[in-house]
């Protein structure tokens, strides 16, 4: 389908008038293009302030199929609303992989759940992905970001769109194996085009034989989150990813900056494409999608939205005083605003002063350790227990935690775990009649890896145990499979 015609078809069922038409048209003239309303007028031969009317009858009109729309203000409306026809434009003429009938049993579903939470925005991204898709055979994809920005988030939300083959590479669960990256993708490949005699295929092995038997014309995406995080002895790529694919085979993955010798992932010449988060033509994108962030959690969501309007009111601003202050706070990262956010609404900034918030992901987590003050002795057992936990990188219970204290009953370490101080910062999985716990992020256990009483703390723990008492005590299954 050609662009001229999408829009005309999406224009009719969105009830457009002729004129508004028109306007659409000619103010996205291709999925490549986008006008503005000066030149609109003059090619069309009205005022611009007619122009200006017209649109925001469309973006009235287009608020039912895309709601994000109606919280945008000023000119990044019509960039939002180009994105959107973009990617609906890719999907309709070269969709990925269908949906399949059914979700994949894997052991990623809650860690997914958690990440998609509030999601917000990232269209820039997904429409770059899309235009990979139209215009390559097969590659890699490649997103790159700082801690924080959002990598996992839309990896997830891809995943749960369109249910992807998926595995996510995660220190804290030690889950960061080849072994085990190859062991999930082979049972949900066998999953899901039921392969028969598969146990034992390497990755490429498996891919050839699905695009083989059962992709025909249609795409195959696979998700990788985190290669940053991957655990990999001698030599060969990372995971062992292949230099080559198959026809309509597509890796989607994600990774923190790194130097050309850290990368140790080579394919073959025009196969890889990068996305790096950090460059400044998407600054912009992301700032909006931040503000966009904030303005639906203060809206929306139903746990802090209503305490979060009350400090605001009280602050004496309005709420788009709040957003602007609070994304150049964020240094637009989003892992920033999932604590500060409901920490505003749990009242741990009482006097009302927003410029008195920390700036950045860094200054919040130093922020936090020194207002329950860390350092100090009579918090020790809060040490203890975040030293273990960043220590072992493995889901573990509070009684191993306990006996690792020697002199703390169950009952102490859990109230640690369980308090409203450090619950934000930790995961949790039900495993066999047992919650184990590990760190929600790698930013926060980098953050811990620089404080001298958890490194003083980490040293004690690793001399006073031998690895025969971690193999005892962690939790056993690298899935973290839910019971």
């Amino acid at each position: 389908m050609e662009w001229e015609t999408f829009i005309k078809n999406i224009a009719i069922k969105q009830g457009l008038s002729i004129k508004e038409r028109e306007t659409l048209l000619q103010y996205f003239p291709s999925e490549e293009q986008r006008s503005d309303q000066a030149s609109v007028a003059k090619y069309l031969q009205y005022g611009v302030e007619a122009i200006k009317q017209r649109m925001q009858s469309i973006y009235e009109k287009f608020d039912n199929i895309f709601p994000e729309l109606k919280e945008i203000k000023g000119a990044g409306k019509s960039n939002k609303l180009h994105q959107y026809l973009r990617q609906q434009f890719y999907q309709q003429n070269d969709p990925p992989i269908p949906h399949p009938p059914q979700k994949l049993t894997t052991g990623f579903e809650s860690l997914i759940e958690e990440k998609v939470k509030n999601f917000h925005g990232r269209e820039f991204v997904f429409d770059e992905f899309q235009q990979f898709l139209t215009q390559k055979e097969r590659g890699y994809f490649v997103i790159i970001g700082e801690p924080g920005m959002g990598k996992s988030a839309i990896a997830a939300k891809y995943t749960i769109d369109y249910q992807t083959i998926h595995y996510f590479n995660d220190m804290s669960s030690g889950r960061t194996s080849p072994e085990l990256f190859l062991t999930e993708f082979r049972q949900q490949l066998i999953q899901r085009f039921n392969l028969k005699d598969a146990e034992q295929f390497d990755l490429p092995k498996l891919l050839e034989t699905v695009n083989n038997n059962d992709l025909k014309d249609e795409k195959l995406v696979l998700v990788v989150d985190a290669l940053d995080e991957v655990q990999q002895e001698g030599a060969g790529n990372l995971l062992y990813l292949p230099y080559t694919l198959p026809k309509n085979v597509y890796f989607l993955m994600t990774r923190r900056p790194y130097s050309q010798e850290e990368k140790r992932f080579s394919v073959a010449p025009g196969l890889e494409q990068i996305l790096d988060l950090r460059e400044e033509k998407y600054k912009m994108l992301t700032k909006n999608d931040i503000r966009g962030y904030i303005r639906c959690f203060i809206t929306h969501d139903p746990e802090h939205c209503q305490n979060l309007q009350d400090w605001i009111s009280k602050a004496g601003m309005t709420q788009e005083e709040f957003i602007e202050v609070l994304t150049e706070k964020s240094d637009y990262n989003f892992m920033y605003l999932r604590f500060v956010l409901p920490d505003i609404s749990k009242g741990y900034y009482p006097n009302l002063r927003i410029n008195e918030l920390p700036k950045g992901l860094e200054e919040y987590y130093y922020k936090h350790w020194q207002r329950l003050g860390m350092d100090q002795p009579r918090n020790r057992l809060k040490a203890v227990v975040l030293a273990m936990l960043s220590v072992i990188n493995k889901p573990v219970s509070a009684e191993a935690i306990a006996n690792c204290t020697q002199n703390q009953t169950v009952y102490d370490v859990e109230n640690v775990l369980k308090s409203k101080d450090w619950m934000g910062f930790l995961r949790s999985y039900p495993y066999k009649g047992e919650i184990c716990y590990t760190l929600y992020h790698k930013s926060f256990a980098d953050f811990l890896s620089k404080q001298t009483v958890i490194k003083r703390e980490a040293n004690q723990l690793l001399d006073r145990y031998t690895d025969g008492f971690w193999d005892d005590n962690e939790g056993e299954d690298n899935n973290n499979e839910e019971e």
